[in-house]
């Protein structure tokens, strides 16, 4: 009789851990799906075609980052197809394609076209700046979504419209 008490408290013992550690994979699943969802809101993606084409934007990256110092930007760069393709799966939030590129997903973006002026690159293998001859300005199209749900992608297109503007009425 003894015993059938025991292997019943056991079994009973058993099944109480089992729905325990069912409810608390549960919550560590969600927690993990809400700070996953969290970081995706408190960064900014940008991509860039030309890598030298960071340079060009590195003191309005400066600024944004300065102005919004719970941002973390994430920097990528690859063909504007990939860009494009990566801007309408939401996985980007902005692209700087050449200008002459075409936008499959054209529908889907904002744009602007403007001049960039090229600076000097940095070479990691030399360890010397690569200064450019001449100056030169390349002409480059930013490329996002207006229906981003990210606060910073809204705040980085206000910057990007009011530096961009600024530098045009001065010209």
């Amino acid at each position: 009789m003894k015993d059938l008490i025991l292997i019943c408290a056991v079994v009973a013992v058993f099944v109480f851990g089992y729905f325990i550690m069912k409810k608390l994979d549960d919550f560590l699943d969600n927690n993990r799906r809400q700070i996953s969802e969290d970081i995706g809101t408190h960064s900014l993606r940008i991509a860039f075609e030309m890598p030298a084409l960071i340079a060009s934007v590195a003191d309005l990256l400066d600024r944004f980052s300065r102005e919004n110092q719970n941002c973390e930007l994430f920097l990528f760069y690859g063909s504007a197809d990939e860009i494009e393709k990566r801007l309408s799966e939401n996985k980007l939030d902005f692209g700087f394609v050449a200008a002459n590129s075409v936008c499959t997903y054209e529908k889907k973006f904002d744009s602007i076209v403007l001049p960039l002026r090229q600076s000097a690159i940095h070479s990691k293998t030399v360890g010397l700046p690569v200064m450019l001859i001449g100056a030169s300005k390349i002409t480059t199209k930013i490329i996002w979504k207006e229906n981003s749900v990210n606060p910073y992608g809204k705040l980085f297109a206000e910057l990007l419209n009011g530096s961009f503007s600024k530098k045009a009425s001065m010209s």
